[in-house]
């Protein structure tokens, strides 16, 4: 291999982000907090129900934590309003430049999820 060969590295940031999850619980540092769902997407943000459950970590590394991705036009529904009024680059590339890091994780934890944790 020389210095400037190019390679596939395929999905690799599912194993850093495992690994650094990982550390931030060892230091007490991320908190899987209880939330509130949304009755249906349609529904405004306060129409909500408790989580049936915990996030866990799982949930997490897996993709299952309560959000997903809604391809429409920005007010197609509350939820996506909101993310989008939040500036959390939420459906199309807008705005190009997200908030920083901390930032972004308070406006998403102001939002109800999507659906139960697990689903």
């Amino acid at each position: 291999m020389r210095h400037d060969t190019i390679f596939r590295i395929s999905s690799l940031t599912k194993p850093i982000i495992a690994v650094a999850i990982m550390i931030l619980l060892e230091e007490c540092k991320l908190r899987l907090a209880e939330r509130q769902v949304l009755k249906r997407l349609d529904r405004e943000l306060h129409d909500t129900v408790p989580a049936s459950r915990p996030i866990t970590v799982r949930d997490l590394l897996t993709f299952r934590m309560g959000f997903g991705q809604i391809m429409g036009p920005p007010d197609a529904y509350p939820i996506l309003k909101a993310a989008n009024e939040q500036q959390l680059g939420m459906g199309p590339p807008s705005p190009s430049l997200l908030p920083p890091p901390d930032e972004w994780m308070r406006r998403w934890g102001e939002l109800p999820l999507m659906h139960q944790p697990g689903e």
